[in-house]
């Protein structure tokens, strides 16, 4: 028998008895000593399965397939989709312990259609939709299952089109919509209704979600913010407490029946102050302060929003003192602060330079007329800081300048 032969039986045997070289061992997808935060578990799209091994510099990038990661601890850490080296379907985040952090839908490495988030018990607690047209619905839950909140939003408008508060127990504490606003003790008896409110803004801000969405996209390790939830401290249903909701954001000050009524405090995740001021009955009535989007307000709300006499910083820089209704600016004696520094005085109605008015300008010098729609219109008188008085007529359009 040639040499041939035995070296041809040789490896049929250690075929058989399962003695394979390294080469052509099929990959252990359940090999412990990969699942130390040091290796990705890769399934290509059909159906190879391979251990790869974290590269600092990025020379492997995923493709098409599944994308397994686990934590130091050997814990599952994610579970992504993938298509055309882009994130696209299904992510699943888990926490050190394991335990389900989030999940979302992807297209394109972009969030889109799914996300939710989940309590360390397993209960979902935020539930985020988004249809085609742009609506978004989202739903936060209390460790018992109970609805939080509910909104709906037109993503490309930023405009909430109805909002929902609950208490613990799972009865509506609040509903704006169309305008309108309810709120209801915890027992459900209707405490207070108003159908021209206008401009409300959102009752929580999600910026920890925000924050999650991010660095989702970014491929960054989530981890589970450390915040209680519930009633943390105190005397939630009648006394002085603390309460956090789902999307992180926390209560702090006096209750009754369930609601906020008294002084009191919202702060986001950060323990950052959103608002502060008097409640009545869940609602935010009477002086006031606020932080949103950059927008700083200290002055008269009703619902939340300004009313009466108040001062506003808006993002820009710009600045406004004098009276709201409802949260449109309504003064005859109001003061408004351009970027450069520039100030008007006068008559804003919605919001709009419109009756007389005076502008003074940062070098000193001023106008003095009749504002339309926040242009001049008519007879205007400029005053110049060396004494020098100027008439104009402008026209309908508050540019053009009608000669005599």
């Amino acid at each position: 028998m040639n040499s041939r032969y035995w070296f041809f039986l040789l490896f049929l045997l250690a075929s058989s008895c399962g003695i394979n070289s390294e080469d052509s061992k099929e990959a252990n997808p359940n090999d412990d000593s990969k699942k130390n935060g040091a290796y990705y578990w890769w399934v290509d799209k059909n159906g190879k399965g391979e251990w790869i091994e974290k590269d600092e510099d990025g020379n492997w990038m995923p493709s098409d397939g599944t994308l397994t990661d686990y934590w130091e601890n050997g814990n599952l850490k994610r579970t992504t989709e993938f298509k055309d080296g882009k994130t696209h379907g299904m992510l699943k985040s888990y926490d050190k312990g394991g335990d389900l952090l989030l999940d979302a839908y992807f297209t394109k490495a972009r969030v889109d259609s799914i996300f939710n988030m989940y309590y360390r018990n397993g209960q979902k607690q935020i539930e985020m939709t988004l249809d085609k047209e742009g609506m978004s619905t989202i739903t936060t839950f209390n460790m018992n299952g109970k609805k939080e909140w509910y909104a709906t939003v037109l993503l490309s408008e930023h405009l909430m089109i109805k909002e929902s508060l609950f208490h613990p127990n799972g009865q509506i504490k609040l509903l704006y919509q169309n305008d309108s606003i309810k709120c209801w003790n915890n027992k459900g008896v209707l405490l207070n209704e108003d159908d021209s409110v206008k401009g409300l803004s959102s009752l929580f801000k999600l910026d920890m979600v925000k924050e999650m969405i991010r660095e989702l996209a970014n491929g960054e390790d989530i981890i589970r913010p450390k915040i209680n939830y519930g009633c943390v401290s105190g005397d939630c249903i009648n006394g002085k407490g603390r309460y956090t909701y789902a999307v992180g954001m926390s209560y702090v000050g006096f209750f009754r029946e369930g609601a906020e009524h008294g002084e009191g405090s919202y702060l986001d995740h950060n323990e950052n102050l959103y608002c502060s001021g008097n409640y009545k009955q869940g609602l935010m009535i009477g002086d006031g302060y606020f932080e949103d989007e950059g927008v700083i307000y200290e002055g008269g709300l009703l619902y939340g929003i300004p009313h009466g006499y108040g001062e506003m910083e808006y993002k820009d820089g710009s600045a406004y003192k004098g009276n709201f209704v409802k949260g449109e600016v309504y003064d005859a004696h109001g003061e408004y602060t351009y970027t450069d520094g520039s100030i008007f005085y006068g008559n804003i109605v919605k919001d709009f330079f419109h009756g007389p008015g005076k502008i003074v300008f940062p070098e000193g010098d001023s106008v003095v007329g009749i504002f339309r729609n926040d242009d001049l219109y008519g007879n205007a008188t400029y005053y110049g800081v060396d004494g020098e008085i100027e008439r104009r007529n402008y026209a309908a359009d508050g540019y053009t300048v009608i000669e005599d």
